[in-house]
């Protein structure tokens, strides 16, 4: 990257800075000054300060049923007429711990201003809060108060402003001064454990901060003692953060008396020294690993089996989700060691991650795979357990993924979002308005009884305490009463007295997760082999959660936003499948080469030998079945399908904005930003960020000719003036954003104040997702759209007014599915 291109981000972001400053100056409809007589000053020196007092006000958003919410405060920024003056605004102090507790703080905003008599770099170390609006650029927050959230920002000569939206009723904010222009950060490391009397190679995930106005690329190096240093590279946006990924290498095991294994990891002129745990053999122990969602360091927690070691065992795999607030690590030192089985413990991302939805779903499935090569276990004996929110994931899981777990065992889990809250189920219902129900489509994965005739796949054995206050009982008893309408093989265990976690005896292990009677249940049950499977029944919400069971696979469905069935049988003597299908557009049938007769909803298809032939496709066409002609253009399939969210996976590039006004690339700028520091901190993760001219550059060819399939997804930021990685968009997209308004097949939608979101395949097969506003008004509309939340459901396109955040449901102007050819109809 040129000098030019490493000063241009901070150029674009100071930009915006200045800009937002003014929303932030302006004054109010009465003629009142921003200034509140009321809120004493706060002076940042050089060493930093504590922010004690604000200014607070009460909750004014209100949700819609979708993704948008009203929210007057909001829309003031959006407009440029923000003030924290009269009604509904007060002045709070700090307590004597430097925190704040107001009930305004559930969710309200929070006014501060600091003085500083000098441009510097502060570290914003907040918690508590949902965002924060620093001098109109957006922030990251850290809503459940971990702690560990550090940001750099700029202070400006004179007022600084910040908005902090609260989140569960309490907040803090200091400004502490950075170590060096470039910090490597101690908290939330993500290290690998050591296993004494064994070399490692692995990967750890360490936070670097970049206090300067440059992209930081600079090469570091990571050693353990004894052991030679590693080199890892590292590429930062300016004034950011990021996880980066840096590699352990311990040559000799240490002994079990070692007392620790440390870890220095040096950035240029600085170095910090990080302390790997030593485990024994039996002991519960942390595996890293770089996940292909997003290339970050993450991990799972191993509790060995006690028996035998090595494929030869033939062992089982209980994979077990964790609740709420709970580490993977603490999952694991639940269980006491099974002879028979290892339990692996995924991290759904974070303790409270995405509730085992979206990344934390793939987050599972991914360590699922990478732990059954690891441990080799039998294929036949893999198992499913999770406590409360895990408990959810069980449900999640079993539905999602039939013939994957011979096994069920949901502890204290509730089914769903709707069943857990009655809010929500209120908003689960159709309406009226067509872009609406879109998004309500959006979310039917997350509706566990959709699928529930999946969990015929399984044995499943539900236990739950009949006093649980946190997770209600009817939870378990609601499941049990769906099961008996179909399903042979389950049980419902209430434990008399007990509450949500509970354990009882002096054996090691807490009883509500290592509880032996489903453990009996898990070793009595196997799965069929897929050679062996003479009948499939399987549904799907979408092919791109899971398409796939045994010998058939659903392509694409017909009607997004409704499940897709198959109900097939294959004649033992071989040469014939049949049964019936319910909205399905393509599916395959994995072939051995030999002639088959298909006979799908009554009509007879037959395909004649073919000893090259993995794999048959079939398309509905009209209501007839045909064998498929091999595809050509644009078409859905499990691998590039939507809705919007799926994008942000296959180690994902963010593209902001060089091709616009400094205006409009700052805003772009800081959107990627934002959304960078958010997916760090909701899902563990790391993202780069580059200017869009670099991911052109990177992911085409530069001779004339067609560009090079792409191996990541890019998520572009800007309309097709600003952003130049329109280019890697497929041409075909019916979806135009220009300055001028947005095309969405033959619909135009005109004004400064709009923006859309939406997924679309690149040129070479991978996915883009693009979120492009028309003006400036749509830009800093867009730049709170919520992405990375589990409860959050986005159809593959959305356009939105500004308006929104006055009107509501008004702003949204379209939302709806591509069809299967990517075309809107």
């Amino acid at each position: 990257m040129t000098t030019t291109r490493r000063h241009s981000a901070f150029a674009l972001a100071t930009a915006l800075s200045l800009l937002m400053l003014t929303c932030l100056a302006a004054r109010a409809a009465d003629g009142q000054a921003t200034q509140p007589t009321t809120l004493p000053t706060t002076r940042c020196t050089e060493t930093g300060t504590s922010i004690r007092n604000v200014l607070v006000h009460a909750r004014v958003s209100k949700g819609t049923g979708t993704p948008i919410s009203i929210d007057p405060i909001q829309s003031a920024m959006v407009d440029g007429t923000f003030t924290a003056t009269g009604q509904g605004w007060r002045s709070l102090a700090a307590r004597p711990d430097g925190s704040f507790e107001a009930d305004e703080l559930g969710g309200g905003y929070a006014y501060a201003e600091v003085e500083s008599d000098r441009e510097q770099v502060m570290l914003l170390h907040a918690s508590g809060h949902t965002m924060v609006y620093f001098n109109g650029e957006p922030r990251a927050g850290d809503v459940y108060s971990t702690g560990y959230l550090r940001l750099p920002v700029k202070l400006n000569v004179g007022t600084n402003r910040l908005l902090f939206q609260g989140g569960r009723g309490q907040l803090s904010a200091t400004l502490e001064k950075p170590d060096a222009n470039v910090a490597i950060l101690r908290d939330d490391a993500t290290l690998p454990d050591v296993v004494a009397g064994h070399p490692l190679s692995s990967v750890a995930g360490i936070v670097v901060a970049n206090c300067t106005n440059k992209v930081l690329n600079a090469t570091g190096a990571a050693g353990t003692t004894g052991s030679a240093s590693q080199m890892f590279k590292v590429q930062i946006p300016p004034m950011t953060i990021r996880k980066v990924v840096v590699p352990v290498v311990v040559d000799v095991g240490p002994t079990p008396e070692t007392k620790a294994v440390v870890l220095k990891i040096s950035l240029g002129a600085v170095s910090t020294d990080f302390s790997l745990r030593i485990r024994g053999e039996m002991q519960t122990r942390k595996i890293t690993f770089v996940s292909k969602i997003d290339g970050s360091v993450q991990y799972y927690a191993l509790v060995p089996a006690s028996g035998p070691a090595g494929p030869s065992a033939g062992k089982a795999l209980v994979l077990s989700l964790h609740g709420a607030s709970v580490e993977a690590t603490s999952q694991a030192d639940a269980y006491s060691p099974k002879p028979w089985c290892d339990i692996v413990c995924p991290t759904n991302r974070r303790p409270y991650g995405f509730d085992w939805e979206d990344w934390g779903r793939k987050d599972g499935m991914e360590v699922l795979e990478l732990a059954k090569l690891e441990l080799q276990p039998d294929p036949t004996r893999i198992y499913l357990t999770g406590h409360s929110m895990g408990g959810h994931g069980t449900w999640q899981f079993g539905a999602q993924f039939p013939g994957t777990f011979a096994g069920l065992g949901p502890s204290a889990g509730w089914i769903s979002f709707a069943s857990y809250s009655p809010a929500r189920a209120a908003a689960t219902g159709p309406s009226s308005r067509p872009s609406v129900d879109a998004f309500k489509a959006a979310a039917l994965p997350s509706d566990t009884l959709a699928l529930k005739e999946n969990y015929k796949w399984a044995g499943i054995y539900i236990l739950h305490g009949d006093k649980d206050d946190n997770v209600p009982i009817e939870q378990a008893r609601k499941m049990a009463e769906e099961l008996a309408k179909f399903h042979h093989d389950y049980q419902l265990f209430e434990q008399k007295g007990a509450g949500h976690w509970w354990s009882e005896g002096d054996e090691p292990g807490a009883r509500c997760v290592d509880w032996r009677p489903m453990f009996r249940m898990f070793a009595e049950h196997r799965l069929v082999p897929d050679d062996e499977l003479t009948e499939i029944s399987f549904a799907t919400a979408s092919p791109a959660i899971n398409s796939k069971v045994g010998w058939v696979e659903i392509m694409s469905l017909e009607t997004p936003g409704k499940v897709g069935r198959v109900d097939l049988k294959k004649d033992p003597r071989g040469g014939r499948i049949y049964g019936t299908t319910e909205n399905i557009d393509r599916l395959s049938l994995v072939s051995n080469g030999g002639a088959l007769t298909a006979e799908l909803d009554g009509q007879k298809v037959v395909v004649p030998a073919d000893a090259h032939a993995t794999a048959i496709n079939f398309k509905r066409v009209q209501g007839t079945w045909s064998v498929a002609a091999d595809s050509t253009g644009l078409m859905k399939s499990p691998a590039s399908y939507g809705p919007l969210k799926e994008a942000f996976n296959n180690t994902m590039i963010f593209a902001y904005a060089t091709g616009g006004t400094a205006e409009e690339n700052a805003l772009s700028y800081a959107k990627a930003r934002y959304d960078a520091e958010t997916w760090y901190y909701r899902g563990n993760g790391g993202v780069d960020i580059w200017p869009d001219t670099e991911v052109v550059k990177a992911l085409s060819r530069h001779d004339n000719t067609a560009p090079l399939a792409p191996s990541r997804n890019v998520i572009i930021y800007g309309n097709a003036d600003t952003n130049k990685a329109w280019v890697l968009v497929d041409p075909h997209c019916p979806i135009r954003v220009t300055r001028a308004g947005i095309t969405v097949g033959n619909e135009n939608h005109t004004g400064d104040g709009l923006y859309a979101a939406f997924c679309y395949p690149m040129q070479g097969g991978h996915m883009a997702a693009v979120i492009a506003p028309t003006g400036i008004r749509g830009a800093r509309a867009s730049l709170r759209l919520p992405i990375f939340a589990s409860s959050v459901y986005w159809p593959d396109y959305a356009v939105i007014d500004a308006s929104c955040l006055k009107t509501g449901l008004d702003g949204i102007k379209a939302a709806g599915f591509f069809d299967n050819n990517w075309s809107i109809k």
